[in-house]
């Protein structure tokens, strides 16, 4: 990775929970499903305290002491079941991962860094400065990948990186990543807030805080009923609105168009790859939106992120100039729905999508927004552990596609309520929290303002991070009707 002149790393080594602890678990059903995808990951700037300093050790010593309450970001994480009938049958089936941390664990990978300029060099990220903003985030392609990806081949890296970069203004940036099995963005800022709250402690000389957040991805596939056959519940699993695309499929009639393995019987629709041109250009922007903005983008009768979602699927399909069918898809989680505790540790996500004729989406304001409230008014528990079913009974969880890209799909993130910006070490909360993204066409992520609060959700205001071919990223910055100019 070729680093900006103005960044340099000063030293890189992997750190252990302190003290260490010793566990193994197989994965969830939605962390194993999720296990192929990028990683998750965000980086938090820090301004310069008005009084004192960071200090890079200090927040590595903190770090270590958060890493014993979350010892799986340290582990290896495996497709070998151990030998033993402890856990489910479904956990054992192919392509299933499991999470092993204890004395021989890889360890989190930190990378000390510099910044040869002020924290302004990359704030406010709405500048068109991805290039400059994506040095402070550590090196996701040096993290575990289990099998070959868009990232590279399959490695037997670390589960878990950060970076910790100062900028001579005394400001500080912190990222953090792991593999998506092990965290969604929901949890990355359960692990950011602990970090915070210990080094604040340290910082002061207080006593460390007593913090305890429990790893039982089982929790989750309780609700799948999975070692169960259920044909009642694959039919009510079939009322979610999701994509099932087979991975493995392809056209026989193309001599270019190959199958990775045995594929067997299908398992659903051949992904689009014809229509989503991974070489292609992609620009990265973040547009700011008031709680003017917001609820000039509303629509009756959804919530206000439907209606933010809503009004950008309209501007990205008409900078794209589509006439047939499009698609949103979004993540749900299942949290709430399934009674989990807030601070469950996982990726506990599934996706939704809604489809429409691209003259019916722009012919009607309000319709993408309804259709988007749909998907996710859909996934009821009931609904939510028929999926959990479908995906602990497939034949291999990363061979179904649930989501696509491309120029007829955008895939949506919403970081909100997730409490992204109340880390605090111990001077202050973040001027911006900038999540992790692969430059690939298609993705929207849904912050809120931070001075919007996570009780007003998207009504205080958001921050949309579009990434999207460049010609088209150029017309969806300009629609009027988005940007309200």
């Amino acid at each position: 990775m070729q680093l900006p002149p103005q960044l340099s790393h000063t030293s890189q080594h992997c750190i252990h929970p302190s003290p260490r602890k010793s566990g193994i678990s197989p994965a969830s059903i939605t962390d194993t499903a999720l296990a192929e995808l990028t990683p998750t990951g965000a980086a938090w700037y820090f301004p310069a305290p008005a009084s004192g300093s960071y200090d890079p050790v200090l927040l590595t010593t903190a770090l270590e002491a958060t890493l014993a309450i979350y010892p799986q970001l340290c582990g290896a994480l495996s497709l070998t079941p151990p030998n033993n009938a402890e856990y489910p049958p479904h956990t054992r089936r192919y392509g299933r991962v499991w999470v092993r941390w204890g004395d021989d664990e890889p360890g989190l990978l930190l990378t000390q860094a510099k910044w040869g300029g002020p924290l302004a060099d990359v704030l406010p990220m709405n500048r068109g400065n991805e290039a400059i903003s994506s040095a402070v985030m550590p090196n996701i392609f040096a993290l575990l990948r289990l099998r070959p990806s868009a990232l590279g081949p399959a490695c037997p890296g670390p589960a878990a990186v950060a970076q910790i970069t100062a900028f001579n203004c005394g400001g500080v940036a912190l990222a953090l990543a792991a593999q998506h099995a092990l965290l969604d963005a929901h949890a990355l800022a359960y692990v950011l807030r602990d970090w915070g709250t210990i080094h604040t402690a340290m910082l002061r000389g207080a006593p460390q805080p007593t913090i305890t957040r429990t790893y039982a991805p089982m929790d989750l596939d309780a609700h799948a009923c999975a070692d169960t056959p259920g044909p009642q519940l694959e039919e009510l699993a079939n009322t979610v609105p999701q994509l099932r695309l087979d991975f493995w499929a392809y056209d026989p009639s193309d001599p270019n168009d190959q199958a990775p393995g045995a594929a067997g019987r299908p398992r659903g629709p051949r992904a689009p790859f014809e229509t989503w041109d991974a070489d292609a250009a992609v620009g990265d922007a973040v547009l700011d939106l008031s709680a003017a903005d917001v609820a000039r983008l509303s629509t009756p009768g959804v919530s206000a992120l439907d209606g933010v979602l809503g009004a950008a699927w309209r501007a990205v399909v008409r900078a794209r100039e589509l006439d047939s069918e499009v698609w949103m898809h979004g993540c749900v989680g299942l949290r709430t729905r399934l009674g989990l505790p807030d601070d469950f540790q996982g990726a506990p996500l599934i996706n939704v999508s809604a489809g429409l004729d691209a003259k019916a989406l722009l012919g009607n304001p309000g319709a993408g927004a309804r259709a988007i409230r749909a998907g996710i008014k859909s996934v009821t528990k009931d609904r939510a552990s028929a999926v959990l079913h479908h995906m602990a009974n497939a034949l291999d969880p990363a061979r179904e596609w649930n989501v696509f890209v491309g120029s007829r799909n955008i895939l949506s993130t919403s970081w909100l309520g997730i409490g992204a910006y109340a880390a605090d070490f111990g001077y202050g909360t973040a001027a911006r929290v900038h999540p992790f993204m692969p430059p690939v066409d298609g993705i929207i992520v849904v912050m809120e303002a931070k001075e919007a609060g996570v009780e007003h959700g998207a009504r205080g205001g958001v921050s949309l991070r579009l990434l999207l071919r460049e010609e088209v990223l150029a017309r969806v910055l300009s629609d009027p009707e988005l940007v309200g100019k």
